[in-house]
């Protein structure tokens, strides 16, 4: 009785502790870090100016905030990745978790590629801004000279809010409460009942 409730509890603490990349309709949420992250074809076609009006109170985009190359990290790691990230290779797999969930954009038309602006300052103030390009070949590359006219609106925003946090159970965790106490409770029954 208590190996088969500890075996439960364990369960449940096992898939609880789990993380990993949940897809929904128009967002990824990684349970690592306890972000959601705007599929980046939601910003494809916008301009950035379009982009950083509608972050504000009253704009479609409320509640997202435009990540920096940092901050983008933490969803690399969370699609099995292992840093460093900036200006490196070996990092298919993060290209090939992402690229057909989060998104992809082209530049130019230089390829498949992961390309997002960032909120990073650009190293010039004549420059429009920095981001990150992730290469098929796995080749990740952030860059502070970002984001050119032409390409400024075949590129998406990388952008996050926090986790909007459900308090309703998942059904597999009600599952293993309900059979946890059902366990208990046949037990009593069974110890009532003589033989």
């Amino acid at each position: 009785m208590k190996k088969l409730l500890l075996t439960a509890v364990l369960s449940l603490v096992h898939l609880s502790a789990h993380a990993g990349l949940i897809y929904k309709t128009n967002y990824l949420s990684d349970t690592a870090s306890g972000l959601d992250w705007l599929y980046l074809s939601e910003t494809v076609n916008r301009s950035a100016n379009d982009i950083y009006s509608n972050l504000q109170l009253g704009g479609d985009l409320y509640g997202w905030t435009l990540a920096t190359f940092d901050e983008v990290t933490t969803l690399f790691d969370a699609a099995g990745g292992t840093g460093p990230y900036r200006n490196s290779s070996g990092h298919q797999g993060v290209y090939n978790a992402l690229v057909a969930s989060w998104g992809a954009g082209s530049d130019n038309n230089r390829g498949n590629a992961i390309w997002a602006h960032l909120a990073d300052p650009p190293r010039h103030p004549s420059i429009q801004g920095s981001g990150l390009i992730i290469y098929a070949s796995g080749y990740s590359r952030f860059s502070d000279a970002f984001a050119l006219k032409s390409s400024e609106y075949t590129i998406g925003h990388a952008l996050y809010r926090p986790t909007v946090v459900n308090n309703v159970p998942e059904p597999g965790s009600l599952l293993l409460l309900g059979l946890g106490l059902g366990i208990v409770g046949w037990q009593k029954v069974r110890r009532k009942i003589p033989v």
